[in-house]
């Protein structure tokens, strides 16, 4: 997960949400041999990290689309994982989908909620739960679990 170390009241339920669905998430400030304050050998230890996991996941805060750590690993996690698709934002916080001054990140589908009241254009009601939503694949929906298991 990539993550602004401000917005730590979100990751632990964004984190429970993954680990529910039987993901190993991985989050800087949980591993020890990360470096503080950071320097060089964090940027090799994170590029390894966002290498060896199989999906990067950017937690979209206001605070996190404005930081610089985080707008680099948004770019590695992308020439890593974008054509494979692999890589989603969950959004906490957003203009409406637009991210002004931030456009590139409607590139990516995006974690969204649920709440059972949705329906798909054939009528049926979409089912409670958290699902990889792709704008621009004409909104298709996949429930999260079966993105994280691809």
């Amino acid at each position: 997960m990539s993550h602004k170390h401000s917005d730590i009241e979100y990751l632990g339920r964004v984190r429970y949400i993954l680990e529910q669905l039987n993901s190993s998430v991985y989050v800087d400030w949980a591993d020890p041999e990360m470096q503080h304050p950071t320097d060089r050998s964090t940027a090799e230890k994170l590029k390894n990290k966002i290498i060896k996991y199989d999906k990067f996941i950017f937690i979209a805060t206001d605070d996190a689309i404005n930081s610089t750590w985080c707008n680099w690993e948004i770019g590695f996690g992308d020439a890593q994982k974008y054509d494979k698709d692999k890589i989603a934002i969950f959004p906490i916080k957003k203009d409406n989908g637009l991210w002004k001054g931030n456009e590139y990140l409607q590139l990516y589908p995006s974690i969204e909620y649920f709440d059972g009241t949705s329906q798909y254009k054939n009528g049926e009601f979409i089912p409670k739960g958290f699902y990889v939503k792709y704008k621009y694949k004409d909104n298709v929906i996949v429930p999260l679990l079966k993105w994280l298991q691809r």
